[in-house]
């Protein structure tokens, strides 16, 4: 039940978003791009630290071990499906969860629980077009863009500290290597997974912020479990996408 209630938010978000007119059409744009301001350009020194560890200690470990054992030719590979299509757009969607999910619940809760919600209705404003639509679209935005940043930053950090800690490996050849490893499907699905990490995150966190009650009570308990069921609903994306995406002859091959 929780989960037809979710998409028939969504559904309702967006429905009242495409209803939207003149004036009304510049508010959500606007919106828009605030939260992809708050969840994205904000965000970018924690995700880059944590990129830059990632690529490091992964890179690091493959470029020692790899050509070691007669395996060279694979690590590109390996990095594209490590890095880029896994640990990328999920550890982001962690941290976006814990940090934009956390707000977006504590917000609308709030609100909710001040009356606020209430008040818009009784202006004729639609709360689901104008509090929920803004936050999705900037959320998922923001979520891919920051999985770009991500991947950029782990694979220059981690290169970089390879070509410096073993005379054999060079720059260039670490990222020829990767570029040649690289196709337009991980591209595609690295991008798919974003997006549906960034809109399932907004949608459950409004979700929950609008279920509270209200008492002042209710907004640390629905932001604990908005951030929660983010969390469960971003290891549930993984899953799945991974299971109808993975190339096993590509791996092994």
């Amino acid at each position: 039940m929780t989960l037809l209630a979710m998409m028939s938010l969504l559904v309702a978000a967006v429905r009242g978003a495409a209803n939207a007119r003149g004036a009304a059409r510049d508010v959500l744009r606007r919106a828009s791009f605030r939260q992809i301001l708050f969840t994205g350009i904000e965000a970018i020194p924690v995700v880059g630290l944590l990129s830059a560890t990632v690529g490091v200690l992964v890179i690091v470990q493959s470029a020692q071990s790899l050509p070691d054992i007669g395996q060279a030719e694979f690590m590109g590979r390996l990095l594209v499906l490590l890095i880029g299509k896994e640990l990328g757009p999920v550890l982001v969607a962690f941290v976006v969860a814990a940090r934009s999910g956390a707000a977006i619940a504590a917000e609308l809760s709030t609100m909710k629980v001040r009356g606020e919600i209430e008040g818009l209705v009784g202006v004729g404003v639609d709360p689901l077009a104008f509090l929920v639509f803004p936050r999705v679209v900037g959320v998922a935005v923001a979520v891919a863009s920051l999985t770009v940043v991500f991947n950029v930053v782990a694979f220059l950090a981690g290169f970089s500290f390879a070509a410096a800690s073993r005379e054999s490996l060079t720059l260039l050849g670490l990222f020829t290597t990767l570029f040649h490893a690289l196709t337009l499907g991980d591209i595609a699905v690295f991008v798919l997974k974003s997006l549906l990490y960034g809109a399932a995150i907004a949608a459950i966190c409004a979700y929950y912020g609008l279920s509270a009650g209200s008492s002042s009570t209710d907004v640390p308990r629905v932001t604990l479990r908005a951030v929660v069921a983010a969390l469960v609903a971003c290891v549930v994306v993984e899953v799945v996408v991974t299971a109808l995406t993975i190339d096993v002859g590509a791996l092994i091959g």
